[in-house]
C-alpha cells in the first residue's frame, strides 16, 4: 500500500510515520505533507492508496475535506469529535481521536485495509504494467485504440465510451477498472465518471459560473471538472 501522511504539527507527523513503520512495515510512505495544498498535490500526483490526515490543517475550516476526491481511503486523526459524522459521510475509513494510541491505530489500519479489499482495490505496488491499447466496439466493428491516442473515457450506462481524436467506441470495462489499468501519470479522473489523458489536454479555463473546464484535442470535447478533482490541475 502507498500511503501519504498529512499533519501540520511536526511532532505529531513524526509519531504517525513511526506508528505506520511499526504497525504496517509493508506499507510504503510516499509523502509526508504539512499543508492542505500539499495534500491536494500529493493526492493528485502520487495517487496513494491511503491518506492518514489531520482534519485541522493550516487552521482552516475543516470543511475543506469536502474537496477530497470521492472514494479516497482516509484515516482521519483529530482532537475534534464534532466532525466525525461528516467525515464518514464523505470518505473516512476511520476517525481516530488524539492522542494516538498504537492499539487504536492498529484498528484503523485494519479497517482501511478491509474497506479497500471490499472495493476490490488493487494496491499500486501490485498492479501490472499499464494498458497499451483498448479494443472497443462501434456497431459491428472492433476498434483498436492506442492508449496514447485516447482523449478521455466516460461512463455511459453499463458501458464506457473511449474517445480519441479520430474515433470512439464502447467497452464494458468500468471507469474504476480503467483507472487501475491505465498509466496513472497521465490518466486522471476529473469527475466520478470521466477519466482523461493529460497529454491530450489543449486548454483549461473557468467559465462564467466559475466552473473549471477542460478542452481536449478531439472534436466536441469540452469537459467540466468536478470540484473534488480540481487539484489534478494544481488549481489553488
Amino acid at each position: 500500500m502507498h500511503v501519504v501522511v498529512a499533519e501540520d504539527d511536526r511532532i505529531q507527523r513524526e509519531r504517525v510515520t513511526r506508528l505506520i513503520a511499526r504497525l504496517r512495515p509493508e506499507w510504503t510512505q510516499v509523502a509526508q505533507v504539512a499543508t492542505t495544498a500539499g495534500v491536494f498535490r500529493a493526492v493528485a500526483e502520487l495517487q496513494p492508496d491511503i491518506l492518514v490526515l489531520d482534519i485541522h490543517m493550516d487552521e482552516r475550516d475543516p470543511r475543506w475535506i469536502r474537496q477530497l476526491p470521492s472514494g479516497l481511503a482516509v484515516v482521519f486523526t483529530t482532537v475534534d469529535a464534532s466532525l466525525a459524522a461528516e467525515a464518514f459521510d464523505l470518505c473516512a475509513a476511520d476517525y481516530v481521536m488524539k492522542p494516538l494510541r498504537p492499539i487504536r491505530m492498529e484498528q484503523a489500519f485494519d479497517r482501511v485495509e478491509a474497506r479497500l479489499r471490499a472495493l476490490g482495490h488493487v494496491p499500486r505496488s501490485e498492479r501490472g504494467p499499464p494498458l497499451a491499447a483498448v479494443v472497443a466496439a462501434r456497431g459491428n466493428d472492433l476498434l483498436v485504440i492506442q492508449t496514447d491516442d485516447i482523449c478521455y473515457l466516460q461512463s455511459d450506462h453499463k458501458y464506457t465510451r473511449v474517445v480519441s481524436a479520430m474515433q470512439e467506441g464502447l467497452v464494458r470495462t468500468s471507469i474504476a477498472e480503467f483507472e487501475r489499468r491505465l498509466d496513472p501519470r497521465y490518466f486522471r479522473r476529473i469527475h466520478r465518471g470521466t477519466l482523461l489523458n493529460l497529454r491530450m489536454t489543449q486548454r483549461i479555463w473557468r467559465d462564467e459560473a466559475g466552473k473549471l473546464r477542460v478542452r481536449m484535442r478531439c472534436p466536441g470535447s469540452d469537459l467540466q471538472v468536478s470540484k473534488p478533482y480540481e487539484s489534478v490541475f494544481k488549481v489553488l
